[in-house]
């Protein structure tokens, strides 16, 4: 799914019923694609928080990721040593940012809609033409 994932965001596609119907919540897990979860994981490369998802990420040392939050998604991130974390917000999602030490935390949005509740020192960038 990562491999194709501008076609699949930009076309929600497959729908969030259809992946609970066909796979299983251990293997979405396994893979850091959460749909209608409450999960928390930590220092994952690339994850997907669709649906209603409630997800905690926490990054450390030197580790990196990039995590896609759409639909009405609330995640907390948590950044510190020298990770860095590339976070993608579409459509209503929620995030609450907190990095500290050298970690850096960018959040781009994709929509106007969206909420971000983070300290000054986080980077926020507007795209909202990145899926038209």
């Amino acid at each position: 799914m990562f491999k194709g994932l501008d076609f699949c965001l930009k076309h929600h596609w497959p729908a969030n019923d259809y992946i609970l119907k066909h796979f299983a919540q251990d293997f979405l897990r396994k893979n850091n694609i959460f749909v209608n979860d409450k999960y928390s994981v930590c220092n994952p490369k690339q994850s997907l928080v669709l649906g209603s998802s409630e997800a905690t990420f926490r990054y450390n040392a030197w580790n990196n990721g990039s995590i896609h939050i759409r639909d009405n998604s609330s995640a907390k991130i948590f950044a510190r040593n020298k990770s860095f974390v590339m976070v993608h917000l579409y459509e209503k999602a929620y995030i609450e940012a907190e990095q500290q030490d050298k970690a850096i935390i960018v959040v781009i949005k994709h929509s106007p809609n969206v909420t971000i509740v983070a300290e000054k020192n986080i980077k926020v960038k507007e795209e909202y033409d990145y899926l038209k």
